[in-house]
């Protein structure tokens, strides 16, 4: 079961200024966790939550057909995500949010460019904040997340077997099957189940990640 990460600075960040602006910016580059972020922030909402990702064909296709009729009738929290593909959405997001009567607030997603930064706040300026939304770092994440985080999330898996045996994650890399353990042992040592898993899997090497300082093999 994945499990999210709560990064509860840039989610204040996102709650602080929909307090005082009409719309927030989540820019940052792609693979940093925006749209988690964003759907996260959304579930905590007890109001209306319409969402609009533009890598839909669909969505991408009614915003860019009729786009001031939509959104100047939506209320709540509205969400476009990938908004950089339609950059003409912030001259049409400027006189909706600044109707007296408009009941709806903007977060939009974007990969961030100099280009694009500069035009949304020219476009929105005094009725945006924006919130720049980085890589996770080690205080919001734990040994599987970092270790993902150093190595890459492309063919990582998580094993398990019915007779028991079991891996917290399996890595392939350069043609290596590389498995790792997270123990919170200060003294970790090796067991049957991490035995009958490297020989099932046919691992190159077993790390046994634990919160201490020091390196050194362990013994088959």
């Amino acid at each position: 079961m994945q499990q999210s990460i709560a990064r509860s600075d840039l989610i204040l960040s996102i709650r602080c200024g929909l307090d005082e602006y009409p719309a927030v910016a989540l820019f940052g580059a792609r693979q940093v966790g925006k749209t988690t972020l964003a759907r996260l922030y959304a579930v905590q909402q007890d109001r209306l939550v319409t969402i609009y990702d533009l890598e839909r064909p669909s969505d991408l296709a009614a915003l860019t057909a009729n786009p001031e009729q939509i959104l100047s009738a939506l209320e709540g929290l509205v969400i476009i995500d990938e908004v950089q593909r339609l950059p003409q959405l912030f001259e049409i997001l400027r006189p909706i949010v600044d109707e007296p009567n408009n009941g709806a607030q903007f977060l939009l997603l974007g990969s961030a460019s100099w280009d694009l930064i500069r035009g949304v706040s020219e476009t929105l300026a005094g009725r945006i904040h924006f919130v720049d939304v980085g890589g996770f770092n080690k205080d919001e994440v734990g040994p599987t997340e970092q270790t993902l985080l150093a190595l890459g999330q492309r063919d990582a898996y998580f094993y398990a077997a019915q007779r028991g045996a079991e891996l917290d994650l399996l890595l392939l890399r350069n043609g290596q099957r590389w498995g790792f353990e997270f123990k919170c042992s200060d003294a970790p040592t090796t067991t049957k189940s991490m035995h009958t898993t490297a020989k099932d899997l046919r691992l190159d090497h077993l790390w046994i990640v634990y919160p201490g300082a020091r390196c050194y093999p362990l013994s088959d």
